[in-house]
């Protein structure tokens, strides 16, 4: 039972690895077989399956050794506060269904900001140096030639492979910026070209934009939804960004001509309304900037289908994309309703026929309110 204990324990760093691994395969070229979500799905599971074997090891198999017992410990505790952060600031599964964790995580949401969020993410490579070292403090372990060679050259391969991407992502450019302008007050819209062997969009994709060589903003990246659609041009991206945050804030000042790199795209929907049967209507439904990716797959399918469009967003922000949508509403095809404050379920069913708008969605009604 020891050994077996000892075993789950040691291959952790694996899993850990896989962790990073997992997402450089997607920006390598399987995005194409799996998509975005499933990736993350994979992401944190691995990371769970890990814990539970961690977990396992910690209180059934105590180790009489201080140095390892510390070491194993830290590595533990390092892993309960990353899963912990990343189920509160970097999933809404969980917290989003309970109005006082919501208010909690919007309230620390100040100072838990994206770039805090990346760089507590990255103590797991903190935590599989920890593990590493555990490892080889422990007596049944550096007596295993076999066992301890291959868990050093995984360990290593893995932790290279991460490195090594995150180096060459530095000097990475893949598009320039044509065109950055203010659509309204809290509005931006930032239009970029990509590079000819660069891969086409879908519409309602997402990409992750890291701005160069730029004196007025970080190069940390950051996710946003595009809103162009492709038939118009592949190869050149619109991003209707609200300035909202200490780094949307600054992206008026980014300067045509500044080189961008843009990780992916990702994304599914176009791929789901692809497989629907050609007369299906559509119903989109989008809350505040959520509406951005829904925006681009209306202008791409708004004259092959017909679209209903729900929209609301705050009262505090407004209704920032109306413009947007008032172009889509010159569309015979494509109906629109936009509103402060969230619809209602009585809302929905006045604006909306039941029977139609699940007959236009792939939801059910149940799912399309909780949602």
């Amino acid at each position: 039972m020891k050994i077996f204990l000892l075993m789950m324990w040691g291959y952790w760093p694996m899993f850990g690895g896989w962790l990073s691994f997992s997402s450089q395969l997607v920006q390598d070229g399987l995005k194409s077989i799996l998509a975005s979500p499933s990736m993350y799905f994979l992401h944190a599971s691995l990371g769970v399956a890990a814990l539970v074997a961690a977990t396992a090891h910690k209180f059934l198999s105590p180790s009489a050794d201080h140095l390892v017992e510390t070491t194993g410990d830290i590595a533990w505790y390092l892993a309960i506060i990353g899963i912990i952060y990343a189920i509160v600031f970097m999933s809404g599964w969980l917290v989003d269904r309970f109005k006082l964790l919501r208010q909690i995580k919007l309230k620390l949401s100040i100072i838990c900001s994206h770039q805090v969020s990346a760089w507590i993410h990255r103590l797991n490579l903190l935590l599989i140096l920890l593990i590493w070292l555990h490892v080889h403090l422990i007596d049944d372990f550096s007596e295993m030639t076999s066992f301890i060679t291959t868990f050093d050259a995984y360990t290593y391969i893995i932790i290279g492979y991460y490195l090594l991407a995150k180096f060459i992502t530095l000097f990475k450019t893949n598009g320039t910026v044509i065109a950055n302008k203010q659509l309204a007050p809290n509005t931006q819209q930032l239009v970029i070209k990509l590079d000819k062997n660069d891969p086409a969009y879908q519409a309602g994709d997402f990409y992750f934009v890291s701005f160069r060589g730029s004196k007025s903003i970080g190069r940390e990246k950051h996710p946003f939804s595009v809103t162009s659609a492709p038939k118009n041009n592949p190869h050149e991206i619109a991003f209707t960004i609200q300035k909202l945050g200490d780094f949307t804030k600054k992206i008026p000042s980014v300067q045509i001509g500044t080189r961008v790199y843009l990780e992916g795209p990702y994304g599914q929907f176009d791929r789901i309304i692809r497989k629907l049967p050609k007369d299906q209507p559509l119903v989109f439904y989008g809350l505040g900037s959520g509406l951005a990716p829904l925006l681009s797959l209306a202008e791409q399918y708004g004259n092959q289908r017909q679209i209903k469009i729900l929209w609301s967003s705050s009262k505090k922000n407004g209704l920032y994309f109306e413009k947007a949508l008032e172009k889509l509403k010159k569309n015979p095809n494509i109906t629109v309703i936009a509103k402060e404050g969230r619809f209602t379920e009585e809302s929905i069913k006045k604006n909306c026929h039941q029977k139609k708008l699940i007959k236009g969605s792939t939801l059910s009604w149940d799912q399309l309110m909780s949602s």
